[in-house]
């Protein structure tokens, strides 16, 4: 999926800081009798270990095996949310020998994320003896989560139970192991009665290349089911088939009022990349769709085909009353005219939306005029708003051997350390090894609490292949509190150093397995062990969402965002990402998606999955969310226990296929003491 923002569903860019902090400073020190005794007792406990990502000896393990059910099922889900891998053989004995069904799925999603092969072998014992539904489920997408392959015989045997639950998750458990072995029971699948499981399927289908899936998925395009429908036409658009080409035009004739079909079909046809002419001709009818997302969809495709032939009604489309698709009608005619593109960009930084301006920039790097850079740089060195700024060192860093180096290098000293990361990745694209020092000393700046500016620095230092990097790096590596900085500055040493220097590096996994207590900021609300808040109350541009919180689930992630609108945090922010059909994202001060609260939130994973209208934290990797959250359009299985769920719409769907970027709203909030 397209990523454009910093920290987004799916983007890994923005880093937390985090810091080594003395147990006993949080009381973190074994359970007491009064805590088994006291269950309230016992879950504030559990919270802290969690919260401070560490299992604190043996004493959050004793909560799994001796406590209260709702006890034993909170621990077992710290101990995978935690990450801990010595936790998985408490874990392991939790799902096969505790008496409860509550505490034995619990422990089947704990060893799903906690992601450790090694559980393979009890997982499929489970399956062989368990009984309950639930936690045969999350057994099966616990195998899933694990990846490996040979586990998919266990998941294929569960596409005959008779319960819809069980098939559900086992296709959904398919579709992430990928595996070309499981074809033929994936294709029985989409014979299934239920149309949940078949869309799942056709989904799962998507991810493992071959002619006969094609056949069928094009068969399920004619579904009288608009989610099987849905899903068929997304994986053919991901199967690269132009054999599908011919049925996917007359879809577009045919489906006229199906708008996520739509935009599900403007995607697919450009991704299959082949200028055939009745292809270009149905991307031309989308373009002249009535909604908003399903021309913003077009548009991106015919970016990407070059559809030179549509560049009369894609210059059109930068009078359209909607900023993405005029921001994406601009992308487009310049990916048309490759690099003689500067007149029209040149247009379009007068656009009346910062974003659109904002997308000029970046594509002006593209341009064959000499005009074009010396642009770019003046927005790179004025003052001005930090999203063009960023924009245009983008821009700069995509003019390659044309971009003035001392500029971008110039940007990495800038007082924003988000100018600053944008500034060293750009440097990657360039690839000019006479910034080296310059990137050695932006690593070292003191204000980069997040270590935007080092991941960033990092990579880049890894791609240039200057030795002189080598210390450096060493040292993130032995010393960086956060494990992400460890894994960037392992990365790039691999690419420096000799192969037998090289090999011996840690690997990643060992890296991960580093688990520390985590600092926790005091400008975070204090712990809870369930928030009182109800309910988000969204006002936008364009109607009220309203949002039912998940106080149990995530009780720290909607503590925290429940405070941060009661104390107007959110009034006037904008959402700043819309993408058709997948989310709408919001919540950063800075409107450019690189913002935070000052803070980051633990992640805090359920087993609840992503459906349409389901609330999510925006992040890059565990443990980095903030303030930034986002709405699915549409389900979104591979969303599922990667990103925090912490709320639904129940009211305002529609307002929410409305939203277009830039559109700004206020956050107020219920709590359970003001319901009626």
């Amino acid at each position: 999926m397209p990523e454009t923002n910093h920290r987004s569903a799916g983007s890994a860019r923005w880093r937390p800081w985090i810091g080594i902090l003395v147990l006993g400073a949080l009381g973190l020190g074994g359970p007491t009798a009064c805590d088994r005794s006291d269950p309230e007792a016992a879950l504030r406990a559990i919270r802290r270990w969690e919260d401070a990502r560490t299992l604190a000896g043996d004493s959050l393990l004793v909560h799994l095996r001796d406590g209260a059910i709702e006890v034993r099922a909170a621990a077992a889900r710290a101990v995978g949310r935690i990450g801990d891998p010595r936790g998985r053989g408490a874990l392991e004995h939790a799902l096969l020998h505790d008496p409860h069904e509550h505490v034995r799925s619990e422990a089947a999603f704990a060893l799903g994320i906690l992601g450790d092969p090694a559980a393979l072998p009890t997982l499929a014992r489970a399956l062989e003896n368990e009984r309950d539904v639930e936690t045969t489920a999350q057994c099966a997408l616990a195998v899933g989560r694990l990846g490996e392959k040979s586990g998919s015989p266990l998941v294929v045997a569960l596409l005959d139970n008779p319960d819809p639950r069980i098939r559900e998750c086992s296709v959904e458990a398919l579709a992430l192991l990928a595996d070309s072995t499981t074809v033929d029971a994936l294709l029985a699948a989409t014979d299934d009665p239920l149309e949940s499981v078949v869309w799942r399927a056709a989904y799962a289908l998507e991810k493992i290349p071959g002619s006969r899936q094609v056949q069928r998925l094009i068969s399920l395009t004619s579904s009288t089911s608009a989610p099987v429908r849905r899903a068929a036409v997304r994986s053919l658009g991901r199967l690269q088939s132009r054999d599908a080409l011919p049925r996917l035009c007359e879809l577009v004739e045919e489906r006229p009022g199906d708008v996520p079909l739509r935009i599900r079909l403007a995607d697919a046809i450009g991704r299959i990349g082949a200028k055939d002419p009745d292809a270009i001709e149905a991307l031309g009818t989308l373009l002249t769709d009535e909604d908003f997302g399903v021309r913003t969809m077009a548009l991106q495709s015919a970016a990407r085909l070059q559809a030179i032939a549509l560049l009369p009604r894609i210059l059109d489309l930068r009078a359209d009353p909607t900023v993405d698709v005029r921001a994406a009608a601009y992308e487009a005619a310049s990916a048309c005219l490759e690099g003689r593109n500067f007149d029209v960009l040149r247009r379009g930084l007068d656009d009346p939306s910062e974003l659109v301006r904002a997308s000029c920039l970046r594509e002006l790097g593209r341009s064959i005029e000499d005009a074009a850079i010396s642009m770019l740089a003046d927005y790179a060195d004025t003052s001005g708003s930090l999203l063009l700024r960023m924009a245009a060192i983008e821009g700069l860093g995509a003019a390659g051997d044309r971009c003035p180096v001392h500029r971008v290098a110039a940007a990495l000293r800038d007082r924003s350390p988000f100018v600053a990361a944008v500034a060293a990745t750009a440097l990657a694209a360039v690839g000019d090894s006479s910034v080296v020092a310059d990137l050695l000393e932006a690593c070292d700046r003191t204000d980069d609490h997040s270590g935007d500016i080092r991941l960033a620095a990092f990579s880049t230092l890894g791609r240039l292949g200057d030795r002189r990097a080598v210390e450096r790096l060493r040292r993130a590596l032995a010393d960086a509190t956060d494990v992400r900085l460890r894994i960037a500055a392992r990365d790039a040493l691999e690419q420096l150093l000799d192969p037998e220097e090289a090999a011996l590096l840690p690997d990643v996994e060992a890296l991960r397995a580093q688990v520390h207590p985590v600092h926790r900021s005091p400008a975070q609300p204090p712990l809870v062990v369930r928030s009182r808040a109800r309910q988000l109350v969204l006002d936008t541009d364009r109607g009220h969402v309203i949002i039912d919180l998940f106080g149990d689930d995530a009780p720290q992630t909607v503590e925290s965002f429940a405070r941060l609108a009661e104390k107007g945090f959110f009034d006037g922010l904008d959402f700043h990402r819309v993408v058709p059909d997948f989310v709408v994202q919001g919540g950063d001060p800075t409107g450019t998606g690189w913002g935070d609260a000052g803070y980051t939130l633990r992640s805090e994973w359920s087993p609840r999955s992503y459906e349409r209208g389901t609330v999510g934290v925006a992040h890059s990797g565990k443990d980095t969310g903030s303030c930034q959250f986002f709405v699915a359009k549409a389900p979104q299985p591979h969303l599922d226990a990667r990103y925090t769920i912490f709320g639904e719409v129940v009211a305002g769907m529609d307002v929410v296929d409305r939203i277009q970027r830039g559109d700004r709203f206020r956050a107020s909030v219920v709590w359970q003491d003001d319901a009626p």
